[in-house]
């Protein structure tokens, strides 16, 4: 990742280096080397922050305050977590505050707080259960989209049919007249 970070570092990337800095982050916390994990956190925040990204600035404070939560500095760990919920509330990301509130739930039973631990797990709960609606009711309106579609293509279809229909028999009826008009010239020839 060192390659990948000096890359982005030459090109003047903030956005890819940040991004390199957080998965770091990500690897040394798997591999328990929290003090690393800490430093490519911080990293990473610093460049989102320059950089004006709050998306992924709010993933690192999250990243963050989980962390602090498994090295057992709470405060820290509710300082970084409250200021990603924030951040979070501000550009609408409730995929964020729901696992911010998860998070928050975690810290407090740690601290044995437990009604501010239930408190947080009910709003991650009511958070979950906002997202899973928001989810069905795009669901239910793509279904919606997508049966008036193909309704509307049908009924092109029929009427394309049904066009087609009436100009073959329009066709066959002047052939009909053209046909009639022929033979009656050819009997009144033959009459004549």
């Amino acid at each position: 990742n060192n390659k990948a970070y000096n890359f982005f570092q030459v090109t003047n990337d903030k956005l890819g280096m940040a991004q390199v800095q957080g998965n770091l982050g990500k690897v040394y916390v798997e591999n328990d080397n929290l003090v690393l994990a800490e430093e490519k956190y911080l990293e990473a925040l610093e460049l989102n922050k320059s950089i004006k990204n709050l998306e992924i600035e709010i993933q690192n404070l999250n990243n963050l305050g989980n962390l602090y939560l498994l090295i057992g500095e709470y405060d820290k760990s509710l300082e970084f977590l409250f200021k990603a919920l924030a951040v979070a509330e501000i550009i609408g990301n409730l995929t964020t505050v729901h696992q911010v509130y998860k998070n928050l739930s975690a810290v407090y039973f740690e601290l044995n707080e437990i009604e501010d631990a239930i408190y947080y797990r009910d709003l991650s709960f009511e958070v979950e259960n906002s997202i899973l609606d928001i989810e069905k009711t795009k669901a239910i309106a793509e279904i919606e989209t997508k049966y008036k579609t193909e309704k509307k293509e049908k009924q092109i279809l029929v009427l394309k049919l049904e066009k087609e229909s009436i100009a073959k028999e329009k066709l066959e009826e002047e052939q009909k007249t053209r046909m009639t008009l022929l033979i009656s010239s050819a009997v009144l020839g033959l009459i004549i």
